[in-house]
């Protein structure tokens, strides 16, 4: 199965270009996360690094930090049928989705 690369923006301007970098969290390209996740699954179980593994875990990784947990579940429910829920403890936040194959477990530390 081909990847398809998706399109960046044509010579971004520096004010887009510094959003990018120092605001990801305003999503100024209107990126929408994991959404291809249907067409290129997650392989549970691969035989050698998976390229497809590591767009899903770069996706979910922007997700969970630039995003509230209602954005995050809904998210993964709508792109790629997962249940996702947020779990906490003390001040580590983390996000668990999952399904009957496999399960994905962001963690991060809480934001100030």
């Amino acid at each position: 199965m081909a990847l398809r690369l998706k399109p960046l923006p044509r010579n971004p301007d520096i004010a887009l270009q510094r959003k990018l970098l120092t605001q990801p969290e305003t999503n100024p390209t209107g990126h929408v996360p994991l959404e291809d996740a249907r067409t290129f699954p997650f392989e549970p179980r691969p035989d050698e690094p998976s390229r497809v593994n590591a767009w899903w875990l770069a996706e979910a990784s922007w997700l969970a930090y630039t995003h509230g947990e209602k954005d995050v579940a809904r998210v993964f429910s709508e792109q790629t049928g997962m249940d996702c829920r947020p779990v906490s403890n003390g001040d580590t936040e983390s996000y668990l989705a999952h399904n009957a194959e496999f399960a994905v477990l962001l963690h991060q530390t809480a934001r100030e």
